[in-house]
């Protein structure tokens, strides 16, 4: 487990998950986004996207292996994979960026509440954390 203090094992992981993120989706944006609301969140604002504006279905990300199996667990992970693929194929063939997906009034209005944005607690955070990471 890793210590919340360790400011430099924190930038680190940060710096991985972010790299994760990115490589998910394609874009910094996307992959801050995802960051800050959830792979969850950015999956259903691309399902939900691609099937306003452009009539395309996504399928859904959530996929549970049949069993606890190695063969249901690995058939599971190959298909989230295929799946994620897909949407990275959308976000890359028509090029989503969130102030695209945030065009759509349906988005717009799912994370335009007061209680939906907490980014003004992330941005002093990844101040900092360029910071450390620049000395």
């Amino acid at each position: 487990e890793m210590d919340p203090t360790d400011t430099e094992a924190s930038v680190r992981l940060a710096a991985m998950i972010l790299s994760d993120e990115h490589n998910r989706f394609g874009d910094w944006g996307r992959a801050f986004w995802s960051w800050h609301i959830g792979d969850g969140e950015i999956y259903w604002a691309l399902q939900t996207y691609a099937r306003l504006e452009y009539g395309i279905h996504l399928p859904d990300i959530g996929i549970e292996p049949a069993d606890e199996s190695e063969e249901s667990l690995a058939y599971a992970n190959d298909l989230v994979s295929y799946v994620a693929g897909q949407y990275k194929s959308f976000v890359v063939q028509f090029n989503i960026t969130p102030i695209k997906l945030f065009e759509n009034e349906t988005i717009s209005n799912a994370y335009s509440t007061t209680s939906a944005d907490n980014t003004g607690e992330y941005v002093p955070r990844i101040i900092e954390a360029v910071k450390q990471l620049s000395d």
